[in-house]
């Protein structure tokens, strides 16, 4: 009778435990919001990672934060580069990175982490509408992400988001110190190869605007045999420092190439190393990097037998992501620090589809309608194309390649040529207005080079000539179609009615150029 009543027991307790292991993972991937039909990602490692408690977790992040008595950086933070461990072992360092944002009006974050539960190729933005923990609710910035999805090596796996803690253990920490008004792009950052670190980094960059701020999550070496990477038998703690110190030289120096290079014959186990390489592609020539804190797990535990690293890394810039004498934003000769302002990238747009608006419904071109809105800036000479998608397909680009025109009249005439003129389509029709959407590229002078060598393909603009025949590329070009250098030369020499090896051979001319690329999608 004994052992009947035990089976019993027994039974109703499994019973209860799978009741609510189901009802935790309906919680987990279910992911709804009761009468709003949201989408929401719940939080995986909160009471593991960090205290799963609302009031506990303010209490932890608070005594963090006033733990981090770190020198104050210099200029407008636009990334951070922060550890994802538990909070008991990196929550210190996470701190000294966002205390840099107290008082800070930001209004979006992007937050790029690693992969650590599949293996994929290239960038996955989740299918969901929020992001939660016990500090509550994340929206998402979906039109961003949908139109990031759009772009290559972009995608959305569910299994890269439903279990990784490397985003979700920056999001209280962000929460804590910004508020509840940011909205969120969340990216995890598969296995990447030659090519994929600019691609990414162009798409990003031509999303940010004014304010928003990149959180990268990364620890740094992984030693000891668990980790499979055992630099040294001896003074092991001097050498993983000496090697993370030189990781984080190449990260302050902004040397993309150069830190990804290191970390791949050093053998150094930085599992944050490819989003860290997708933001030294980013940054701006004016930007300056600050290492705020640095030590290991080992630190905290006192067995250097096996560790983890964790530093806080910030950057700041006085002109934002497209500023500084080395700025990838073009639109303005190499020096000059007269960037268009996110007003005047409004005020071209609205100009752009006003004009492509009347001259499709009207056949006619009134002008620009708020005359004090165009700045000294945009009454400047500029080369500018004008480019328009249609449901992300091509559908008109024309423009000028030197400064012909004021940028702002130069847009007008672009717009009516891209919408009527471009010899590859037909006129755009009424119907199909709804359906375009409208690029600006704002360009610098082209400047001549000595050989294809000093093209960088997603970084410049390409011009060739020879003769009467000549073409031309925008920087976009590359990157959206994944070429390397000889594949874009091939193609251009091609658009230019020549042999596609011609670009090899003497007599070629090669220029030059950045641009300022922005677009409707990514104006809010």
């Amino acid at each position: 009778m004994n052992k009947i009543f035990i089976r019993i027991v027994n039974g109703l307790l499994l019973l209860i435990f799978c009741n609510c292991f189901i009802i935790k993972c309906g919680e987990l991937f279910a992911d709804k919001v009761s009468g709003e039909n949201m989408k929401v990602r719940k939080p995986v490692v909160s009471g593991m990672f960090y205290e799963g408690d609302p009031e506990k977790l303010k209490k932890e992040i608070s005594r963090y934060l006033a733990e981090a008595d770190g020198k104050p950086v210099s200029g407008n933070v636009i990334a951070l580069i922060s550890p994802h461990a538990g909070y008991v072992y990196s929550g210190r360092a996470a701190a000294f990175a966002y205390k840099t944002l107290e008082g800070k009006n930001i209004k979006r974050v992007f937050v790029l982490a690693p992969t650590h539960c599949i293996g994929f190729r290239g960038a996955s933005i989740p299918d969901v509408d929020a992001y939660e923990t016990p500090l509550g609710i994340i929206d998402l910035d979906k039109k961003t992400c949908a139109s990031l999805l759009k772009k290559k090596s972009f995608t959305s796996i569910a299994q890269a988001h439903s279990r990784e803690h490397s985003l979700e253990v920056q999001l209280p920490f962000l929460q804590y110190v910004l508020g509840k008004d940011f909205l969120l792009i969340p990216v995890i950052i598969g296995q990447l190869q030659e090519g994929d670190y600019s691609r990414i980094a162009d798409a990003l960059k031509a999303c940010l605007t004014d304010g928003d701020l990149l959180v990268i999550s990364s620890d740094f070496i992984h030693q000891g045999s668990r980790f499979g990477y055992m630099p040294a038998k001896e003074n092991i703690k001097e050498t993983v420092k000496k090697i993370d110190m030189e990781a984080i030289e190449l990260i302050l120096k902004k040397d993309g190439p150069g830190f990804i290079s290191y970390v791949g014959s050093t053998g150094a186990t930085i599992c944050g190393r490819d989003p860290i390489g997708i933001l030294l592609y980013m940054l701006p020539g004016d930007a300056r990097g600050f290492l705020l804190k640095y030590y290991t797990s080992g630190d905290i535990t006192g067995d250097e037998t096996e560790t983890v690293s964790y530093a806080s890394i910030a950057f700041t810039s006085e002109s934002g992501f497209y500023g500084g004498d080395d700025s990838s934003e073009a639109g303005m000769d190499k020096g000059n620090k007269d960037f268009l302002s996110n007003e005047d990238k409004k005020v071209l747009l609205k100009l752009a589809r006003n004009t492509v608006e009347e001259c499709v419904r009207e056949r006619k071109i009134s002008g620009i309608e708020d005359h004090d809105k165009v700045t000294g800036r945009l009454k400047e000479k500029s080369g500018v194309f004008v480019t328009l998608t249609k449901k992300g397909g091509l559908r008109g680009c024309i423009g000028y390649i030197e400064p012909v025109e004021p940028l702002y009249k130069a847009v007008m005439d672009m717009a009516v040529n891209a919408c009527t003129r471009d010899f590859r389509f037909n006129p755009v029709s009424e119907d199909e207005l709804s359906d375009i959407e409208i690029e600006i590229s704002v360009l610098t002078r082209p400047e001549k080079i000595s050989g294809p060598e000093g093209f960088i393909p997603g970084e410049h603009g390409i011009i060739i000539k020879k003769g009467w025949n000549q073409a031309v590329f925008l920087p976009q070009v590359a990157p959206e179609q994944g070429w390397d250098r000889e594949t874009t030369l091939e193609h251009l020499c091609m658009k230019a009615g020549l042999p596609a090896n011609e670009w090899q051979k003497q007599g070629m001319e090669f220029y030059i150029f950045r641009a300022i690329v922005f677009s409707e999608g990514n104006q809010r």
